[in-house]
């Protein structure tokens, strides 16, 4: 049986494939340097849930709110366009998690937490990165964790 964290997870990773700049080039869980041929490309990493969570205290019942952070990492050939081309792929990132009516439809509230730059110079050539922390919220049946409730 599947917990609604799965289904968050697909839901995200839906929302940003198929952007202008990264195009279907979007890996989850991704631990290896990239090929210069996957560039410009997102990573999602979901990370840990954490152990606290909120009791939802307008309904009755065994409902909790949960918290999922997670990272969009952006990346791209170190160029003269790497600032532009972060910000580009950021922009098209927000956009698509904010405007997707499918996990809106999921979470009770989502928000970006901060965007970190940085030059990785692991792979065949250098990197560079946005890497955007987000959180969503979501509420759950403790007793029937497999479905995010509304």
């Amino acid at each position: 049986m599947s917990h609604a964290r799965e289904t968050l997870r697909s839901a995200i990773t839906t929302a940003v494939t198929g952007l202008t700049t990264t195009g279907g080039s979007v890996f989850t869980n991704h631990a290896y340097p990239f090929e210069d041929s996957t560039l410009p490309n997102l990573s999602i990493y979901f990370l840990h849930e954490p152990e606290t969570s909120e009791p939802d205290d307008q309904v009755m019942g065994d409902y909790e709110f949960r918290a999922f952070p997670f990272q969009v990492v952006a990346r791209v050939k170190a160029t003269s366009e790497l600032d532009n081309t972060l910000d580009d792929i950021c922009s098209e990132v927000e956009t698509a998690i904010h405007g997707n009516a499918a996990l809106s439809g999921y979470v009770k509230d989502i928000r970006l937490i901060s965007t970190e730059f940085e030059l990785d110079g692991e792979g065949e050539k250098p990197v560079g990165a946005a890497r955007m922390e987000w959180v969503a919220v979501y509420r759950v049946n403790r007793t029937a964790p497999t479905a995010p409730v509304n």
